[in-house]
């Protein structure tokens, strides 16, 4: 057995975060947490669950790395092998959280994806917090999808996920900035699909309508409705046979807590 910042690693690959007298978390079913999904037509696998990285920026509350690193832990032990983060989610707090874990485990074990659409510039945080998440403004996002900005923000979360390659890439939260991600920043991700830097591509977006405007005039592999659980309406696959360039897989993420709370019949 070895030790981690987040507990100890058997030889399972199991990481043990649990504290003497603790409540056991709520267990997931089998099936749902190791089924797996391949994404289009492309070799990327995902878990039934994923896990959702918005949260370890800070989204909801302030979060302490000891916390980010025993919430990623238990999701590693409960089977989960699909984790999604971007560079938005607390300007790199959750890329830099999930690649402390995920820098540790094998390669071929774990997908990951992130987003590109921003980039993160250094700034004095002058004793301000972010818009939107709890953290010290200490980057600002700029906007940008051309070529050039889709590549720096890969090569960026490269360095802070600490990763050799990104299984999914997805343009984000594009909905303001749609004819430049459609005419600039989709020929960056399929050049870089190309490349054999990311294994798919897609995006990530709150309106249907352009996700699905994008599936008819680009080739993507996946698109990303994000919803709240619960919600009614958003959880369909409205995408399937809709795109004449290749199969399509969407994905609708849930935070890790709301993942942990929902046992199954």
């Amino acid at each position: 057995m070895r030790t981690s910042s987040a507990g100890c690693i058997d030889a399972a690959g199991r990481i043990d975060t649990e504290e003497p007298g603790s409540e056991p978390a709520p267990q997931i079913k089998e099936w749902r947490r190791t089924r797996i999904h391949k994404l289009g037509r492309t070799a990327v696998e995902v878990t039934e669950l994923g896990f959702g990285g918005g949260p370890l920026g800070g989204l909801f509350a302030p979060l302490d790395d000891s916390t980010a690193a025993q919430a990623l832990a238990s999701a590693w032990d409960a089977g989960i092998r699909y984790f999604d983060t971007s560079p938005h989610y607390g300007i790199g707090h959750s890329e830099r959280r999930i690649g402390d874990l995920l820098r540790r485990m094998p390669r071929s074990q774990f997908t990951l994806s992130t987003k590109a659409g921003r980039l993160l510039v250094p700034q004095d945080p002058g004793g301000r917090m972010d818009e939107g998440f709890a953290v010290p403004a200490t980057h600002r996002r700029v906007w940008d999808f051309s070529r050039d900005g889709i590549r720096r923000s890969v090569e960026d979360s490269l360095a802070r996920i600490g990763v050799d390659r990104i299984d999914v890439l997805y343009l984000h939260d594009a909905e303001e900035h749609f004819e430049d991600a459609l005419r600039d920043g989709h020929p960056a991700l399929a050049e870089l699909r190309a490349e054999g830097v990311v294994g798919a591509i897609g995006a990530g977006m709150h309106h249907p309508g352009m996700l699905t405007r994008l599936v008819r005039e680009a080739d993507v592999d996946v698109v990303m409705l994000p919803h709240r659980r619960g919600e009614r309406g958003c959880c369909a696959h409205p995408y399937r046979d809709r795109s004449p360039h290749r199969p399509l897989t969407t994905r609708m993420p849930r935070t890790l807590r709301r993942m942990l709370l929902a046992n199954s019949a």
